[in-house]
């Protein structure tokens, strides 16, 4: 999800706990919102729906979580393949933004670094080594139930840390859902921003305030 999807996240996240006779606060419903933002906003709204179908309590996060991803080890190889895709397509000099916080800070438990990630060359039973590796460091990482996005600086913005005249040469790739991109100038400041206010408590989200919005065409 984004943030142009958070007011229909919480009508139907509202409606949902009509169901159970519950009122929601704002703040509780920034929560759900953060705890889910990583997951495309239509599994998410089929997770609500499987929800009102088969829970008897109002569902926590995690149980929304479940219903919108599969089992542990189904996540795990998503997040692997989507770990690979973006090494593929983004590489060790562009930074990363990415949308699920177990991916990102798996990336740093199992390589130390995204530039590193990128560089490593190992051969065909390392690699299914590493991917036994990766799956268990996700499913203990994803367990803690971390929120908020985070950004993986590469080799260009490492290079040149500081130089805020250079930021805006920065390549940035965004990965959310399941989708890898890269970013304009523009959406890269945005997701910046976005991931400073999350970083700040999220506060301008629960008050119910918009943050930049991120473009969606995928021109440079």
């Amino acid at each position: 999800m984004d943030v142009a999807d958070n007011a229909e996240f919480r009508h139907r996240l509202m409606l949902l706990a009509e169901v159970f006779d519950l009122k929601l606060a704002a703040t509780r419903q920034a929560l759900y919102f953060e705890a889910l933002r990583d997951v495309p906003f239509e599994r998410v709204v089929a997770a609500l729906n499987q929800a009102v179908k088969t829970c008897t309590f109002f569902p926590k996060p995690a149980e929304l979580r479940a219903f919108a991803l599969g089992d542990d080890e189904d996540r795990a190889e998503a997040a692997w393949l989507l770990c690979r895709q973006a090494m593929r397509q983004a590489g060790a000099y562009a930074s990363l933004a990415v949308q699920d916080p177990a991916l990102a800070e798996t990336i740093l438990a199992v390589f130390g670094s995204w530039p590193q990630a990128c560089q490593t060359d190992l051969s065909p039973e390392m690699w299914a080594s590493t991917r036994k590796t990766w799956g268990r460091v996700y499913r203990v990482i994803t367990g803690r139930q971390l929120v908020g996005a985070r950004y993986l600086a590469g080799v260009c913005e490492q290079q040149n840390a500081g130089r805020l005249d250079w930021q805006r040469y920065v390549p940035v790739v965004l990965v959310a859902g399941e989708t890898v991109r890269k970013l304009g100038p523009a959406e890269a400041e945005a997701q910046r921003q976005v991931m400073a206010a999350q970083a700040s408590g999220f506060t301008q989200i629960a008050a119910g305030i918009d943050l930049p919005r991120v473009l969606m065409d995928d021109t440079a």
